[in-house]
């Protein structure tokens, strides 16, 4: 049975993917293969990973985005995909026991507006998995996310990272620079059914 990446690849034409959260570029790889794109701009600002991104020739940016730009310092959990800007939520730590913390690492916060993302050629994707720093991110940088034909973010419906933006926020963002929601895949629910956070799927209308 086709999935939602079959679809995209058989509707949509991308030149450039901005990772954002990109952990070890598994994902990024897997979205290069999948869509046939050509250049990846990685964001990840665990160090550990930069290496591994490097192989992959994508290009690299080494830092965190928001919505300032500063020195700072990211939470790093055991699961270190889990690692973010903002500590994991006694929810989050419930549901999720891998996200307990076990370092941190200084970090340089950027907007993404002002990162130096050359090339990027369009058609544009952007993923984001940022923990709860969704719509800062996208504040940070709306002309690049103006540019993008499809926005494919995690986002959480309830609080998983302390001050963390929920889903409202991120659609609201999205929404207002003219991308439509078109659904959600891997969504995650609690014990008792809750839905606790799942993959957005935004296209330019």
């Amino acid at each position: 049975m086709a999935d939602f990446f079959d679809w995209l690849a058989t509707t949509q034409r991308f030149n450039t993917l901005i990772d954002i959260g990109a952990n070890d570029g598994a994902f990024g790889a897997f979205l290069q293969h999948k869509l046939g794109i050509e250049i990846v701009h990685a964001i990840e600002p665990l160090s550990r990973h930069e290496a591994a991104l490097r192989e992959r020739n994508f290009i690299v940016h080494s830092c965190a985005l928001s919505d300032f730009e500063s020195a700072s310092e990211l939470f790093v959990s055991e699961n270190d995909a889990a690692s973010s800007l903002l500590s994991p939520s006694e929810r989050c730590l419930a549901e999720y026991p891998q996200t307990r913390l076990v370092d941190h690492e200084a970090v340089h916060v950027r907007l993404l507006d002002r990162l130096p993302l050359e090339p990027l050629r369009e058609p544009l994707l952007i993923k984001i998995d940022a923990q709860g720093v969704e719509a800062a991110i996208i504040r940070g940088g709306r002309s690049t996310f103006a540019k993008a034909q499809a926005v494919y973010v995690e986002t959480s419906f309830v609080p998983l990272y302390e001050g963390s933006a929920l889903f409202g926020d991120v659609h609201a963002e999205l929404s207002a620079l003219g991308l439509e929601l078109r659904g959600f895949r891997a969504q995650h629910e609690a014990a008792n059914g809750e839905p606790l956070f799942a993959h957005a799927i935004y296209l330019r209308r």
